[in-house]
């Protein structure tokens, strides 16, 4: 599997599980290169280093390759663990055994029933979109009451810091304009949702973030193109 960069992050630029994992990769202050995805193709480095599911995101470092974007945090956890002799390696988890476990929860929560929910808003229509809609809107407003319990007045989920369910949902910066313009969504204000609001507002000027997102219009217009790619192949 030959290629240029110690750590390469196979991607494609509106994915919010790609998002995470860059955000996770300049947390930890890593140098790493991007290959972006012209999806739907697909490279032969990709089949390569994800030949089960076929997807993005795929890290490839030391010429090994490591798939899914929950398993990808884990290991850049793992592998670049937190230094006081490099204090741009924090921690991705809390210290606290119980809060791992919570913090894991979240980010699972976040990536396998959020995200999975929230993107069929782009690639379905009529009857399902509805559904899909109400029940993005139902999550995001469980999130900001148990983020609220679990932050104790902090920026982030667990602290001063943002953790692994702050990655994961950290992409909402710029999908929740995406969802809107695309997905006809119309997300709650401070008034119902002050916690998750709040939180967009600290974590979108977060610099593992700035650095990690597109500009929102990029996403909705890959958002537009998704939704009337698939659109049209639902009427062939």
């Amino acid at each position: 599997m030959a290629h240029k960069a110690n750590v390469l992050l196979i991607s494609e630029d509106i994915c919010p599980f790609s998002m995470t994992a860059k955000m996770a990769l300049t947390e930890k202050g890593v140098s790493y290169e991007v290959q972006e995805e012209p999806l739907p193709n697909k490279s032969e480095l990709l089949l390569k280093a994800n030949p089960v599911l076929k997807k993005v995101p795929a890290l490839i470092h030391d010429s090994k390759s490591v798939a899914e974007s929950l398993v990808i945090l884990e290991y850049i956890e793992e592998e670049w663990p937190p230094s006081h002799i490099l204090p741009r390696r924090t921690a991705l988890l809390p210290k606290d055994t119980h809060d791992r476990a919570t913090a894991r929860f979240w980010a699972h929560y976040g990536n396998r029933y959020f995200w999975e929910t929230a993107l069929k808003v782009v690639k379905t229509h009529g009857e399902e979109q509805r559904q899909m809609k109400e029940e993005t809107m139902e999550m995001y407003m469980t999130v900001d009451s148990e983020m609220a319990k679990l932050s104790h007045g902090k920026p982030f989920f667990f602290g001063k810091h943002p953790t692994f369910p702050d990655l994961v949902f950290a992409p909402l910066v710029v999908w929740i304009p995406a969802l809107e313009a695309v997905g006809g969504m119309k997300f709650p204000d401070a008034k119902l949702c002050p916690r998750i609001t709040e939180w967009v507002n600290e974590i979108k000027d977060h610099p593992s973030v700035k650095s990690s997102v597109p500009d929102p219009l990029r996403v909705i217009e890959g958002a537009q193109a998704l939704h009337e790619r698939l659109l049209s192949h639902s009427y062939a």
